[in-house]
């Protein structure tokens, strides 16, 4: 337990642990250095957060730091562990906090708690997450990652599928009239190409022409096409004999 919680804890205090467990070690060697050590865990904020980490392990597992501390992962279930780290990354010194699936392993109970903290809590923060019920109660903001870059509804998950087809439809609207530029000037070119080679009274117009076809296409990107996803799940049944 004391090894996750320092691998969530700030720099200092890890490289802090780190130092005061290699003097621990060398204790009947070296005393001096162990105090020293000892002062050094005070001065990075050692104390301070050991009374944050007994608070998170009263919430996460009804018991004091100092009574788990050397507890093995292991006999943690995976919910208990997730709800540990949790509790103090919410109750950290970070202003932002990354959170991949935070809700996996967690049971009813506890993924009530993890929506009242995104609610409560006055960090940033960006999590993943498949759950829709938790995109629906804990997200302010939904960011769509596509194969072909990523935008932001501004709002929550309630109204994501009308804004993701709003947004669809004005990329394709896009499209279509970049198309439609693209193609008038293209027409133009080769208009003006088949006059100049008639006349040469119609090449500064070539000119003019193949000028705004490439200026066009330097300073405007067409928007890819939304590609529709079709995922057919086939579950097979265990083979027998």
């Amino acid at each position: 337990v004391r090894a996750l919680l320092l691998s969530i804890a700030p720099e200092r205090i890890r490289n802090a642990a780190v130092r005061l467990a290699d003097a621990e070690a060398k204790l009947d060697v070296d005393p001096m250095r162990y105090a020293d050590a000892i002062a050094a865990w005070g001065d990075a904020g050692g104390y301070d957060i050991e009374v944050t980490w007994d608070e998170v392990c009263g919430r996460a597992l009804g018991h004091d730091f100092r009574d788990v501390a050397d507890r093995p992962l292991r006999t943690l279930s995976g919910g208990e562990q997730k709800r540990l780290a949790l509790e103090y990354l919410f109750r950290s010194e970070n202003d932002i906090l990354v959170l991949d699936e935070p809700d996996n392993f967690l049971d009813v109970p506890a993924k009530r708690w993890l929506e009242r903290e995104l609610d409560l809590t006055r960090k940033a923060v960006l999590f993943v997450s498949h759950d829709r019920e938790l995109l629906a109660r804990g997200a302010t903001k939904i960011v769509t990652i596509e194969a072909t870059g990523a935008w932001t509804h501004g709002a929550g998950f309630e109204t994501y599928a009308d804004a993701k087809v709003a947004h669809d439809d004005q990329r394709a609207h896009d499209a279509a009239v970049f198309d439609s530029e693209r193609e008038r000037l293209e027409d133009l070119v080769a208009e003006m190409r088949r006059r100049a080679k008639i006349s040469e009274v119609f090449a500064p117009r070539l000119k003019a022409a193949e000028s705004r076809l490439r200026q066009f296409l330097e300073k405007n990107e067409r928007p890819p096409d939304a590609r529709e996803q079709r995922i057919d799940v086939r579950l097979r049944g265990a083979r027998t004999g």
